[in-house]
């Protein structure tokens, strides 16, 4: 057996502000666990005001690393910078401030430990060997999503972690070769290490469970289910408009949208009165584990046109539910599925109508559909995640690999 190994996990985030990576926190977390590992060999540093969110995943060799308080939102300050318009010295230095990443609060450090791993895009400076995931490079594929000094964060923040990290992690080969190609990392430093589901650590909705969130939420009697937060690149405009398209050719579909609902929100709610989809479609906001459980159960079929992901985490749930997929030809979506989801051009609101009308109408193709994302989520679980990145920290960490190991990593960094 290799020697104790103590790694550190950043999940210092607040409970239901930061959609999917949270969830990637918890599938660590779950994975991670499962592992014969000695215990507190893998900490989770969080912040010690709102941890509660992580505390029921740990379990096994994972431990809570308590770390500073969680900071407080910054209210009111676009009024406050308003009357500093005329001291643009003041506000580069704001600026400033804002692109640099900030030096480790010596948390892990002190925990002993011998390397740290970053499971989302933020992260701070470090003497220890890091693994970073950023994820994906929206702002520079969709920059008119960002503010430009937002863009300007992110590439000091993005490019400053993945020069420090012993390796960069995505999720797919082609959120792999996207790095690869526009920050010039060389491809034996950036690993591909899949996610899986954390539905099946979910509580399991009984039959009043069900009944309750069709009453508090007026579901549908049928319904497609689209979890995502109202960010724009997640195209909820164009999935309403191809709902106008299908009404008009005379086939109400209901959809059910589940996720935080942003400053872009009130348009999207607008636009579905205008087109008159008020009585089919419900956005329901931030939802509860047992809920998500849920509405995976009642639904149809799952519609993912998102425009832009590193790794759709909420396909892969639906994968695993046995849930039929219809989802976006884009980024990492194809890999992803691998052939196991109806695919259509997210720009195109005929393509994505076309396919809603073939999921909601054929229920053999739903049916194969189902079959197919079973058995592709098999390939896509949490606990062979951990596996790898066990390797990886072992690696890091200078201690012997076995066969295993070795066959891991290899396998992490082939393109």
């Amino acid at each position: 057996m290799p020697e104790a190994l103590r790694v550190c996990l950043n999940a210092t985030l607040s409970d239901g502000l930061h959609g999917g990576v949270q969830q990637i926190v918890i599938g660590l977390a779950q994975g991670l666990s499962q592992l014969d590992d000695a215990p507190g060999t893998y900490q989770f540093l969080a912040y010690r005001d709102s941890c509660e969110w992580l505390k029921p995943y740990l379990k096994g060799p994972c431990a809570l690393l308590e770390g500073p308080a969680a900071p407080r939102p910054a209210r009111g300050l676009k009024r406050w910078l308003k009357p500093l318009k005329g001291l643009p010295p003041f506000k580069q230095r704001l600026e400033a401030r804002a692109l640099q990443v900030p030096a480790s609060g010596g948390w892990a450090e002190k925990a002993g430990a011998q390397a740290i791993h970053f499971p989302y895009q933020e992260g701070f400076l470090t003497a220890l060997p890091s693994f970073y995931q950023p994820h994906d490079l929206q702002h520079l594929s969709y920059p008119e999503n960002f503010s430009a000094q937002e863009s300007r964060r992110r590439e000091a923040v993005y490019r400053r972690l993945c020069q420090q990290a012993e390796a960069v992690v995505l999720m797919s080969r082609w959120g792999k070769r996207d790095l690869m190609q526009r920050y010039g990392q060389p491809s034996e430093k950036v690993a591909v290490v899949a996610g899986g589901s954390v539905t099946g650590g979910y509580p399991s909705p009984g039959e009043e469970d069900l009944r309750q969130l069709r009453a508090a939420f007026d579901l549908p009697e049928r319904f497609f289910y689209y979890p995502a937060q109202t960010f724009p690149h997640k195209n909820h405009a164009r999935l309403l408009r191809a709902l106008k398209v299908l009404k008009d050719e005379g086939l109400t579909v209901g959809l059910v949208c589940s996720g935080a609902r942003d400053q872009h929100y009130p348009a999207l709610a607008r636009l579905a009165a205008s087109l008159g989809l008020s009585a089919q479609v419900r956005f329901v906001g931030f939802v509860s584990p047992v809920q998500v459980a849920g509405l995976y159960r009642l639904c149809q079929g799952m519609v993912f046109p998102s425009l832009f992901e590193g790794w759709g985490l909420p396909v892969t749930e639906a994968l695993e539910n046995g849930v039929p997929v219809a989802c976006a030809d884009a980024s990492c979506l194809p890999e992803q599925v691998q052939g196991a989801a109806l695919l259509f051009d997210p720009l195109d609101e005929a393509s994505i109508a076309a396919a809603l009308r073939r999921l909601w109408t054929e229920e053999a193709l739903r049916e194969a559909l189902a079959e197919k994302g079973r058995a592709r989520a098999r390939d896509l679980t949490w606990a062979s995640a951990a596996r790898s990145f066990r390797a990886l920290y072992r690696r890091a960490a200078g201690q012997p690999l076995d066969e295993e190991d070795q066959s891991l990593v290899r396998a992490c960094f082939e393109l």
